[in-house]
This record gives C-alpha cells, sequence and structure tokens, in this order.
C-alpha cells in the first residue's frame, strides 16, 4: 500500500511542478476550423459545372476517370466507383459501353451551366442541382464531410445507392 501511494504521490508532484513553471507551455494540437472551405452546395454546383466543361472540351485523351481524379473534392469512393461502372459496361457492350452519361445519368445536359436547388442532410449531404435555363433537368449529388472538407462520394447514377 505504501508503494501505491508513492507513485501516486511522485505524479502528483510532477503534474503540480508542470503547471507551476510559467515558462513552461503546453501545445495542444487539434484541427483548425476550416471556416474557408466551401459549402456542399458550392463544392456540388463547382463539380457539375467543371463536369459540362470537360464534356465541351473533351477530346479523348483525357479520360472521364482522369478528370474526376483530378478534381480536387472528388473522393477515391467515387471515382473507383465511375471506373467500374465504365469498365464492367465495356465488358458487356464493347462498342457502346454504358450508351448514357452517368454523371448527368443522361445522353444530353444543359449547356448553359448548373445552379443550386435543394440540400438535404441525413447521414450524407444530397445537394440537388438544375440547369439554369433547363429547371426540369436535375442532378443529384452525395457528399460526406471529413474532418477537413467535404468530398464528392456520389453523382448522376454512380454511387447513389438509395
Amino acid at each position: 500500500m505504501r508503494r501505491v501511494f508513492s507513485i501516486d504521490y511522485l505524479i502528483f508532484m510532477v503534474l503540480i511542478s508542470s503547471c507551476s513553471n510559467p515558462e513552461q507551455k503546453v501545445e495542444i494540437e487539434s484541427e483548425p476550423l476550416d471556416e474557408e472551405l466551401p459549402n456542399a452546395e458550392t463544392i456540388a454546383v463547382n463539380f457539375i459545372n467543371n463536369y459540362a466543361a470537360y464534356c465541351e472540351h473533351h477530346t479523348g485523351e483525357f479520360s472521364v476517370v482522369d478528370w474526376a481524379n483530378n478534381e480536387e473534392y472528388v473522393s477515391s469512393i467515387f471515382v473507383d466507383s465511375l471506373e467500374k461502372m465504365i469498365t464492367d459496361a465495356y465488358e458487356i457492350e464493347p462498342e457502346m459501353g454504358l450508351g448514357y452519361d452517368p454523371i448527368f445519368n443522361a445522353q444530353d445536359y444543359p449547356s448553359e451551366g448548373f445552379e443550386f436547388k435543394t440540400l438535404t442532410m441525413e447521414q450524407t449531404y444530397l445537394v440537388t442541382v438544375c440547369g439554369k435555363e433547363w429547371k426540369e433537368f436535375e442532378v443529384k449529388i452525395k457528399l460526406a464531410s471529413t474532418r477537413a472538407s467535404m468530398l464528392i462520394i456520389g453523382a448522376g447514377v454512380v454511387n447513389m445507392k438509395d
């Protein structure tokens, strides 16, 4: 019993002496609040407008998977799902592939760009965007929050299981 008392006493003294030293600084690492990071709506709208621009200027040298992999707020989950979907489709139908765009979930899309429509938050963020002039054309984009930012994990029919 005496030995336990002496260890407790020693720990207590170390704590007291470290607290009483005014020159000693205790640094606590914490995640900074990233107030400058864009919100889910901004990320989703920028993503879909960047994708529309990619589609407008696509030359064939840079695949949609390469494009998605280079987008700042796109998760590896999304990229992997997109790549698997395209690869599987070409194995089944080598000449046609999917036959539609999996991100737009259509063969055509609004050329004038997209704007924010709605946001639903549950376990993930679900942003709906619509065409600026073609309001009926909607794309759902799913985002997940990480410690440092928001990442796109689904869009159109890519990784969008109900």
